[in-house]
């Protein structure tokens, strides 16, 4: 059996802005970095304590909430997901209005 530490993935808390509108949030997982930017802004960018990886496993995939009870879940609506096999962006970008998809999509969900 696996530690949390090795199942879930977590950046470091970023300032919340409440604004009206749409926000884009992409988060990067490359093995041994964790981003997170939003609305193309780069907000985190740790450095892992050991090389990791997606992989499969039997648990429920959850996103805008914890793995753990008692976890402070997305107050919102989430417009959009897009999975992606391999890295889309390493530094700041211009967010698309609407996500497509191409050749790097695993999954995208309108």
């Amino acid at each position: 059996s696996s530690s949390d530490k090795d199942r879930y993935y977590r950046t470091q808390p970023v300032p919340y802005v409440e604004k009206a509108g749409l926000t884009h949030v992409a988060g990067i997982l490359d093995g041994t970095r964790l981003r997170l930017f939003v609305d193309g802004r780069l907000m985190t960018d740790e450095v892992l304590d050991a090389p990791r990886t997606a992989r499969p496993n039997s648990d429920t995939f959850v996103i805008g909430d914890g793995p753990e009870a008692g976890a402070v879940a997305f107050r919102g609506v989430i417009d959009e997901v897009r999975i992606s096999h391999g890295v889309r962006y390493t530094t700041d970008f211009t967010p698309q209005l609407r996500l497509k998809s191409d050749r790097q999509t695993l999954a995208l969900y309108h």
